[in-house]
């Protein structure tokens, strides 16, 4: 329950950014934002899975680190569910279609959200 609500949150708090949002299908492009120079910029090839990590990556890159994949991409190499780390090394599950059927989040016309797992590398529960 705290990993969907992590995950929820890291959403939401991308959705509301000023430089567009990974969970928004919208129409209207938006310019990224240029960030500052005193203000750290992660690497592209960064491997996270913490909230403030990949909240940060979001907003910076637009996409998920690529240590996400889809749960049909983690099938592929065999996984049926449980820790993915234990299948594939260093990778986590993010990327797949959010379906609110709890309606958590607000229902908005060409919005769509995204799942994301946080803290599940070397995690054998679901982690946060």
């Amino acid at each position: 329950m705290k990993r969907f609500f992590a995950c929820l949150l890291a959403c939401f708090l991308y959705a509301c950014a000023p430089s567009g949002s990974l969970c928004s299908t919208a129409s209207a492009s938006v310019p990224a934002a240029v960030p500052s120079s005193s203000a750290s910029v992660l690497p592209e090839d960064t491997t996270c899975d913490d909230q403030a990590c990949v909240t940060e990556y979001l907003i910076t890159y637009d996409h998920l680190p690529d240590n996400y994949m889809t749960k049909k991409e983690a099938r592929s190499y065999g996984w049926e569910g449980g820790p993915l780390w234990k299948v594939v090394p260093g990778r986590c599950i993010g990327g797949d279609v959010f379906g609110n059927y709890e309606e958590q989040l607000p229902e908005v016309s060409g919005r769509t959200y995204y799942e994301c797992d946080l803290n599940t590398i070397g995690a054998d529960s679901g982690g946060s």
